[in-house]
């Protein structure tokens, strides 16, 4: 398949990409999107370890989610990316990402008992926080049982080192 098919519907910046050999490598791969977490309502596109991916095969933070439970996610990916820490295997067990695990599961914890939010949002952002606050417990755990209090520094000096730049805003590149 090349980029430019006209089976491919990828978007970049709001738009289609061309038919007819263009190209649109930066384009989003519209079959990366919502392939993450079954939840009410559908799927999610950040939470997860599955996320949009371009036509060229790289990560993408440009699809503008319609979950409100997938902006979190999204801070935490780069956070994630901040540190170099991928996959299951990475959340399970690398400790520099302890406070990027625990900000995210803040979020949707604040999402979950916010009455103002609709009841899925609620529901969905409740399931999210206590499902990656499960796994990342027993790492924070470990890490805190250090001696002398060193556990508590380290996963403060990490979290402000994957914290550089980090929004949860989609990305919109002009090219």
């Amino acid at each position: 398949m090349s980029y430019g098919d006209k089976e491919t519907v990828a978007v970049e910046e709001g738009k289609e990409a061309q038919s007819g050999g263009d190209t649109c490598p930066n384009c989003i791969d519209t079959s990366t999107v919502e392939r993450n977490i079954p939840l009410i309502g559908g799927r999610a596109t950040y939470a997860g370890g599955d996320n949009p991916m371009t036509l060229s095969g790289k990560y993408s933070y440009s699809y503008v989610p319609t979950m409100l439970t997938d902006y979190p996610a999204i801070d935490h990916d780069r956070r994630y990316d901040n540190l170099g820490t991928v996959g299951f295997m990475g959340l399970l067990m690398d400790t520099r990402a302890i406070g990027a695990d625990w900000k995210f599961v803040n979020k949707e914890w604040s999402m979950a008992v916010n009455p103002y939010m609709d009841p899925v949002t609620r529901i969905n952002a409740g399931l999210l926080g206590f499902g990656l606050g499960l796994i990342a417990l027993p790492k924070t755990i470990i890490q805190y049982a250090q001696p002398n209090g060193t556990g508590h520094g380290n996963v403060m000096m990490w979290y402000y080192i994957s914290n550089t730049g980090v929004t949860n805003t989609p990305s919109i590149h002009n090219h």
